[in-house]
C-alpha cells in the first residue's frame, strides 16, 4: 500500500477535485424555479451580509463618537 506524504495529501485532492465536481455528462432537469430560488439565496445572502455590515458600522461610529465627546469634555474642565 503506498501512502502519500502529508503534505502531497491537499495537492492531490485539490487536482482531484474539479474531476468530481464538474462530471462529463449530466443527465439532471433544472426546473426554471430552481434559478428563481438560486436568485433568491444570493438576494438573501447580500441582505444579510449589508445589514450586518451596517449594524458594525453604526457599533464603530457610536464609539467613536463617544470617545470624541470624552475628549471634548476634557478639554473643557480643564
Amino acid at each position: 500500500m503506498t501512502r502519500f506524504p502529508i503534505w502531497q495529501v491537499p495537492k492531490t485532492l485539490i487536482f482531484l477535485l474539479p474531476f468530481v465536481l464538474y462530471p462529463a455528462t449530466s443527465y439532471a432537469y433544472l426546473d426554471p424555479g430552481t434559478g428563481s430560488y438560486g436568485f433568491q439565496m444570493l438576494m438573501a445572502v447580500g441582505l444579510v451580509l449589508f445589514f450586518t455590515a451596517r449594524a458594525y458600522w453604526k457599533k464603530m461610529r457610536s464609539k467613536s463618537s463617544q470617545k470624541q465627546a470624552d475628549s471634548d469634555t476634557a478639554k473643557e474642565i480643564t
